[in-house]
């Protein structure tokens, strides 16, 4: 559970699911925020069920900005998202 107290972020790049603890009981597809600056952050949304992130699944693969805060893993967990246009000078990831 995130503090109200801790700091927002807000974090813009495209949404993907890529594979977790594979070969696992944990194994899953699990969301991610690849940074338009580099780097990813896996995402996480209160009340989802983290085997299946359906609240986050209509964003994959879309450009998105996220508003969120990180958790005690490093997890970002999303308060906000929204799907914003891709710029003609994104990078391509």
């Amino acid at each position: 559970m995130t503090d109200k107290k801790e700091a927002r972020e807000t974090l813009s790049g495209y949404v993907r699911f890529h594979p977790y603890a594979e070969g696992t009981k944990s194994e899953s597809t699990r969301p991610y925020l690849e940074l338009l600056s580099g780097g990813e952050r896996s995402l996480y949304k209160q009340g989802d069920n983290p085997f299946i992130n359906e609240s986050l699944v209509p964003f994959n693969d879309k450009r998105c900005e996220v508003v969120g805060v990180t958790d005690e893993s490093g997890c970002l967990v999303v308060l906000e998202i929204e799907e914003i246009m891709a710029a003609n000078d994104d990078p391509v990831l």
